[in-house]
């Protein structure tokens, strides 16, 4: 740009007047003033004029390397150039910007024989300009780096769970680490149930005996067990054995030292047999109320049903268990109370006080069997939740403080109970209400609307299906959760989910194999879901395609312009679209209510640009397929999928070419 000089032009009238210089000395300054604004003026109007003569001689340049491309580029569609040339780019100018012409395609108008499916026509898939080939290594840092550490990440705590049992830390999600969380959930509803009715001094048996043995060894081979457990810190898996050891002694250490040291004491007191210990015995029954201690491994539960949840895979059950969750827990505390209101009334009969043991209804409860006094107690618990009365009082002042306590806890978990049974049951009646009554307001619609009564039947039979057929399954959109995914993870479980439907194709195959971010960019930005009812037309013979499909499930019914028709379960459809313009070759219908996965080729040139490797491999692939369509007879070309073993060996074949000019001019470069 010009510099400025309007501010150095000064004005002579503007000049300050002094009245001790004489007119003519006035006249000379001024006029020396005005000639050297008029330099100036003359040194800016000279620079700006070198400027405009420097962007003209870059104009010329620029033209001069616009005329060279186009000349080129008339060549390559004229057919001028050499066939060795397809599959390369154009030499570029200095700026760096990419303009190839890397694979032949069809025409843009319909061809009339296959002589205008020339090796030379310019492709309107990959004719595009990309990055060059510094973006190419930038783009995959920057852009990728991300994707990659959540594939780095997934694959590595895939590889931590597949671990061998025997090499220890464990991974928390292990199938051995899963096992042995079923084995601790079943004895700790074994715990739950039998440590309480230690109140009632049962008679050992041979059972109980080898239960308690199993149960004690197992816990305390639980201690070795939390302290070889990974366990998840920020969302990411820790398997340090040192942070490991320090979580497990600032949270479980402590509290499982509280419940083995008194459960292995009284074990090896009882099993003392000496004349001079009988008073052991009293020792030993004081200790079976420190087993209740033990009860506090209930804090694991919550980690123990998360399994249990894992396999419930129908919303109807997950009620129905959630239902009967709360049940149990309610008749759980109820047992814990019952023997604990039986402890108490135990304790002041012994003390000579009057007690509801002795002094209830017909006969005193103590006289009867342990089934009688336990059902006894149980009835009074189960009393305390609900209005329902029954002849057993407290007769004692610690009797009658249980039953403050108790009343009190009932007010709270009983209303806490019944709140969420309530809940539950009005969602397991509204599950089909929604869907009655958007099928009654579509029925509205329909004759308010007049709509032809055999339309409407077939739309609605549809939506019956449908409605039938996702009953079971969750979308994305039904958990809200997924929506504080950050944007790397939403990548990756879109990957997951999505990868295995393309990955039948070998190039596909081959992403997934050597670079997987790609795949997990392509499933994330190019990969879209569309549905078709029974009999839809899906494309006609002659239509122009614009996307490559992918079946997932239903059935199709192709049919050929040369050729009996076939049905399709399987594989994709239409893959010349990614390559080159395509007019299909047969009509594609839906015999039943069928999905398919489709791509576009704008969105997966877009994504294989950001990967330089395999936007090389995509170019001599398409140019290795598009010779192989010209070589195909017109009566045989085909939508349908091609042979499989064949289109590996052109992506094998393509593997082993080394990366076109564009890669080693950018080797020379750094070399």
């Amino acid at each position: 740009m010009a510099p400025r000089v309007a501010s150095q032009v000064l004005r002579v009238d503007s000049l300050p007047e002094d009245d001790a210089q004489s007119p003519d000395d006035v006249r000379t300054d001024r006029s020396e003033l005005v000639q050297k604004a008029i330099a100036a003026q003359a040194a800016a109007f000279e620079e700006q004029e070198k400027l405009i003569r420097t962007q003209a001689e870059t104009i010329d340049k620029l033209t001069g390397q616009v005329q060279e491309l186009a000349r080129k580029l008339a060549q390559y569609e004229s057919g001028k150039g050499d066939e060795s040339n397809a599959s390369t780019a154009v030499p570029l100018p200095e700026n760096g910007v990419l303009s190839v012409v890397e694979t032949p395609a069809f025409s843009k108008e319909r061809p009339n024989s296959l002589d205008r499916h020339s090796t030379f026509a310019r492709s309107s898939r990959w004719s595009r300009s990309g990055p060059g080939p510094a973006a190419f290594r930038s783009s995959n840092r920057l852009i990728t780096a991300d994707v990659q550490a959540g594939i780095d990440a997934s694959a590595d705590e895939t590889a931590e769970q597949r671990r061998p049992f025997w090499k220890l830390p464990l991974n928390p999600n292990s199938p051995a680490r899963m096992i042995w969380d079923i084995i601790s959930m079943t004895l700790l509803m074994w715990d739950l149930a039998y440590i309480p009715l230690q109140m009632f001094d049962p008679e050992d048996s041979d059972f109980t005996n080898a239960m308690g043995w199993i149960t004690l060894i197992f816990w305390t081979l639980d201690v070795f067990m939390s302290n070889a457990t990974g366990f998840y810190q920020d969302g990411a898996l820790v398997m340090s054995q040192r942070a490991i050891t320090i979580l497990y002694l600032k949270t479980w250490f402590a509290l499982d030292m509280v419940v083995l040291l008194p459960d292995w004491f009284m074990r090896v007191v009882g099993s003392i047999q000496s004349s001079g210990l009988e008073s052991f015995a009293e020792i030993v029954r004081g200790a079976r109320i420190m087993r209740v201690v033990r009860l506090v491994r209930v804090l694991k539960m919550k980690t123990l049903l998360n399994l249990v949840y894992d396999l419930l895979d129908s919303e109807y059950m997950f009620i129905v268990f959630s239902v009967g969750k709360m049940i149990t827990a309610l008749l759980v505390f109820n047992h814990i109370i019952a023997c604990g209101f039986y402890f108490v009334g135990k304790m002041e009969m012994d003390r000579g006080q009057p007690n509801w043991l002795e002094h209830t209804g017909m006969g005193p409860v103590i006289d009867g069997d342990i089934m009688w006094r336990y059902t006894t107690a149980l009835h009074w618990s189960l009393t305390q939740f609900t209005p329902a009365g029954m002849e057993v009082v407290p007769r004692n002042v610690p009797e009658r403080l249980l039953s403050i306590v108790v009343l009190i806890c009932a007010l709270i978990v009983f209303s806490s109970v019944l709140g969420g049974i309530t809940n539950s049951m009005t969602a397991l009646r509204n599950m089909g209400a929604d869907t009655k009554k958007q099928f009654w307001l579509l029925r509205r619609y329909f004759n308010q609307n007049h709509v032809n009564p055999m339309s409407r039947t077939r739309i609605i039979r549809y939506l019956e299906h449908q409605t039938k057929a996702t009953a079971g399954e969750v979308s994305m959109s039904d958990i809200s959760i997924l929506s504080l995914l950050s944007e790397p993870l939403q990548a990756l479980l879109d990957y997951e989910m999505n990868k295995q439907l393309i990955v039948v194709h070998p190039i596909f195959a081959n992403f997934e194999a050597t670079m997987p971010s790609c795949m997990m960019k392509l499933c994330r930005n190019a990969l879209t879901f569309i549905c078709f009812a029974n009999d839809d037309a899906i494309f006609g013979a002659g239509d122009e395609s614009d996307k490559m499909y992918f079946f997932q499930k239903g059935s199709l019914l192709y049919t050929p312009n040369h050729g009996p028709p076939c049905t399709v379960t399987s594989g994709w459809i239409v893959e010349p679209v990614l390559w080159t313009g395509w007019w299909h070759q047969g009509g594609l219908r839906a015999t039943s209510p069928s999905q398919l996965a489709t791509i576009k080729p704008g969105p997966f040139c877009e994504v294989m640009k950001v990967y330089s490797h395999k936007w090389e491999l995509c170019r001599s692939y398409a140019a290795e397929f598009i010779q192989m369509l010209n070589s195909t007879p017109e009566d045989e070309l085909t939508d349908l999928a091609g042979d499989f073993s064949m289109l590996e060996s052109i992506v094998n074949r393509c593997c082993e070419v080394p990366l076109g000019r564009l890669s080693m001019r950018s080797n020379s470069k750094e070399s």
